[in-house]
């Protein structure tokens, strides 16, 4: 029992890795491409020795709940990106008014240096 949990782990790994590697890949992402090796049957079913002891219902169950998993992994990342867009909009907001402020102190002392 514990190759088939270290064979499956070994695969939930290098499934991780490929779809990480589709997702930092700019230039080739597509969300098909993505989707078809998440879902693939090689990839979501336990142990591909048995693929066979499988009925169409207990495939359907299997890839609705990795949809379910990636669905929940997407909202994780998804929050991930809202909350460092937050972050920065929250720190250029601070630093506006800043800006502002020197400028407006530039102005004066360019003014000064006209009138003088």
């Amino acid at each position: 029992m514990s190759n088939n949990f270290s064979s499956s782990n070994s695969n939930n790994n290098d499934l991780s890795t490929r779809l990480n590697q589709i997702l930092s890949s700019s230039d080739s992402f597509s969300v098909p491409s993505y989707l078809n090796t998440a879902l693939s049957l090689e990839n979501i079913l336990p142990d591909q020795q048995t693929n066979t002891s499988y009925n169409e219902s207990e495939i359907d169950t299997i890839v609705q709940t990795k949809m379910s998993e990636l669905a929940l992994q997407l909202q994780l990342e998804t929050q991930s990106c809202h909350d460092e867009i937050e972050r920065i909009g929250m720190e250029m907001n601070a630093i506006f008014p800043r800006c502002e402020a020197d400028v407006i102190r530039l102005s004066v002392g360019l003014e000064g240096m006209k009138s003088d």
